[in-house]
């Protein structure tokens, strides 16, 4: 039964992901948000190039942090995604991964996951946190919600996660930026 109400509670959250990305970019906090955690699995491919890339925005106010769940730190990124990364105009050559920790979490205005494991370890080890976490590709119409682990992929479907991840971030940076007022 506590199987089922946790594979519950992951369905009804994909299932309105894009409507919670939503309400919270139009509620507001997002454009006040000054501290960005962006988590994945392992931190060693998505996470960090996210970090990367919202980092390199111009003009970003953002302090960006990224971890993941992987208990094993100091894990460089695979060379050819480096490689694939480096295309994007983002190096992770010197990305070393890092467990996430409460503190990270109370630190952040937002937290950034990228998956349904996200969400489950989220759930399970930090739920005061889910309110103030969104799924990246919820953010964007143009990619998908969930936004696969290049971990063990081919270099061809790493190249397609990568352009993922660039289109999101993209589509949440033009979500920070403040609308403007009517004429």
């Amino acid at each position: 039964m506590r199987k089922l109400s946790k594979w519950l509670a992951y369905a009804w959250a994909l299932l309105r992901a894009r409507r919670h990305a939503h309400a919270l970019l139009a509620a507001g906090p997002v454009h006040r948000a000054r501290r960005v955690l962006v988590i994945c699995y392992g931190n060693i491919y998505r996470s960090p190039f996210v970090a990367a890339a919202l980092r390199a925005a111009a003009g970003t106010p953002l302090e960006i942090r990224s971890a993941g769940f992987h208990t094993r730190e100091g894990r460089a990124v695979e060379p050819g995604f480096v490689d694939i990364a480096r295309n994007f105009g983002i190096d992770l050559s010197a990305h070393r991964s890092r467990l996430v920790r409460g503190d990270d979490l109370h630190w952040a205005d937002l937290v950034l996951i990228m998956d349904g494991h996200n969400y489950r370890l989220m759930h399970h080890h930090y739920p005061e946190f889910l309110a103030k976490t969104l799924w990246l590709g919820a953010v964007s119409r143009k990619t998908p919600i969930l936004i696969e682990d290049p971990y063990r992929r081919s270099p061809d479907r790493q190249r397609d996660i990568a352009c993922q991840l660039d289109a999101a971030c993209t589509a949440f940076l033009g979500q920070l930026k403040p609308k403007a007022a009517p004429v």
